[in-house]
């Protein structure tokens, strides 16, 4: 017998579904370039060492087709930079190229998580986590601009989704699954312990559930996944000291000056525990382009997430004792090991941990399922009032939370991501053919605005690796003193640094609100 709800929901599925994936879209592209305004430095550099492969086959630091990028000093994950390449190429180097394959990631993981929660869970579920999902404002703020680290949350539940089709459908599926997994170590460091870790219990519950078998598909997969992390793992070993410096016609692994090894580690693990803790608690971090008045997840979110985590655990548990097997037990696993890696994590914020957040909004829609799954228990045939009034109820409250999320997000500046600085080097520039000193704008944020190739500052170098410690490239002057202005330069300043080079004989001639340009007074 089909009840009306039943022949309501079969009906208008499909278009509550399409509904939100196109709200997701839409949400996520629309004005890429001018929301959030600016540009933050790690886009910059990102999208510059994109900009350099194009163009000479080499990094900013001259390594051809490096398997990880030197860039600050201590390095930049290279899987972003290689797919902004033909977006550049189309449309040039700017903001939106950057930030474009970022969007349509985030965009391509609204349908991923939708039907890998599907598989495991049920379309009820999965149709909750994807409205989660689509007007999430972590998700919203990771897909709109270029972070090297923001592509974890896709290729890792890829991996998964494929991972869970070999194992309850066809073995050929392992093959796309560790390439997704492997493609993922490049995505960002902190991968080469997340997934190891989690294929590790992976296999332990597929082999206690007897989902596994050794097959030529698995091995094939794994053989494959081992070759995409292999430059990863001899690059590991380079900067090391077990191994010189590579350089390949084709390929490279260099040698950095650092490596950021010292972030991840087991000696302050209570002290990361409460980060980590309050990153999911407080939904916040101290990063200015993570703060929202309303929270990542929602503060509204805390109560189902809270429900569906425990209910989710607790079921895990009694699958193990009764060895039951259910699918959706994997993104327990998922959300286990990101919390051991958390743990690791110094000074944890919402970017580094990015690999939580999708088990996270799982168990708030989880949460919210079995919450109207309990108030429709209570309804009898006089009165439906539970099951209504707490459907609009939480609808109303998450609808009133996306729109201060949205207000925010669109008004506010984030403090952290440059805005006006190319207009004012654009004037700079057309003021002067000679040099031109910058303050407070780094470096990569000049090389980018200038298109400049690193033949034009190399030479200039002299072997250094950090160019934090170069005082130029080509005429553009890095952080000039206002003690030792010289006549002959122009000087691109802030706002707030403004009175501070206004000495004597010089002048403001152009002010965006935001930076100056400042030049000697002409003479009378």
């Amino acid at each position: 017998m089909v009840t009306g709800k039943t022949q309501w929901w079969k009906e208008n599925q499909r278009w509550l579904v399409g509904l939100f994936f196109l709200a997701g879209f839409l949400l996520r592209l629309v004005c890429l370039g001018q929301i959030p305004a600016g540009i933050h430095q790690d886009e910059a550099y990102s999208g510059y060492e994109a900009y350099c492969l194009l163009q000479t086959g080499a990094d900013s630091h001259g390594y051809v087709n490096p398997v990880y990028f030197i860039s600050w000093g201590h390095g930049m994950n290279a899987l972003y930079a290689y797919l902004t390449i033909p977006f550049i190429a189309v449309g040039g180097l700017n903001v939106i190229t950057i930030r474009l394959p970022q969007a349509i990631i985030g965009c391509l993981t609204l349908p991923l998580f939708y039907g890998f929660l599907k598989r495991i869970h049920g379309r009820k579920l999965a149709l909750t986590g994807l409205c989660l999902l689509a007007f999430n404002p972590w998700h919203l703020m990771l897909s709109r601009w270029g972070l090297e680290a923001n592509l974890v949350p896709f290729f890792l539940l890829l991996g998964l989704y494929f991972l869970m089709r070999a194992l309850q459908e066809k073995e050929c599926y392992y093959i796309p699954a560790f390439v997704a997994f492997g493609l993922t170590l490049y995505c960002y460091a902190i991968m080469w312990l997340v997934v190891p870790i989690l294929l590790v219990l992976l296999l332990i519950y597929a082999i206690y559930y007897r989902k596994v078998r050794f097959s030529p598909y698995l091995i094939l997969g794994v053989c494959l996944m081992g070759i995409i992390g292999m430059p990863l793992f001899l690059f590991y070993l380079v900067n090391n000291g077990y191994l010189p410096e590579i350089g390949l016609p084709w390929l490279s692994i260099p040698q950095m000056d650092s490596i950021r090894e010292s972030e991840v580690s087991l000696a302050h693990v209570k002290e990361n525990l409460k980060y980590l803790l309050h990153v999911l608690i407080f939904q916040r971090d101290d990063m200015p382009h993570n703060t929202t008045p309303v929270g990542i997840y929602y503060y509204c979110s805390i109560p189902f997430l809270l429900l569906g985590g425990i209910k989710a655990v607790c079921r895990f548990v009694k699958n193990i004792i009764k060895r039951n097997y259910e699918g959706s037990d994997v993104l327990v696993l998922w959300a286990v090991t990101a919390g051991m890696v958390g743990c690791m994590i110094s000074k944890v914020n919402v970017n580094r941990i990015n690999c939580i957040h999708l088990p996270m909004i799982y168990f708030t829609a989880y949460g919210i399922v079995l919450t109207i799954r309990w108030l429709r228990k209570r309804e009898t045939e006089v009165s439906r009032w539970p099951g209504r009034v707490g459907m609009t109820g939480i609808i109303a409250i998450y609808l009133m939370s996306f729109g201060l999320f949205g207000y925010h997000y669109v008004t506010e500046r984030p403090t952290d991501f440059y805005y006006g600085y190319e207009d004012a080097l654009s004037y700079a520039e057309s003021r002067t053919d000679g040099k031109i000193g910058t303050v407070m704008i780094r470096y990569p944020l000049v090389l980018m605005h200038a298109s400049m190739l690193p033949q034009e500052y190399l030479p200039q170098m002299d072997g250094a690796k950090n160019f934090d410690t170069v005082g130029q490239f080509g005429r553009y002057v890095m952080e000039p003193s206002a003690e030792d202005m010289e006549q002959d330069m122009v000087y691109v300043v802030p706002k707030s640094f403004e009175e501070e080079y206004l000495t004597d004989g010089f002048e403001t001639e152009y002010d965006n609100g935001y930076y100056a340009v400042i030049a000697a007074k002409a003479s009378s």
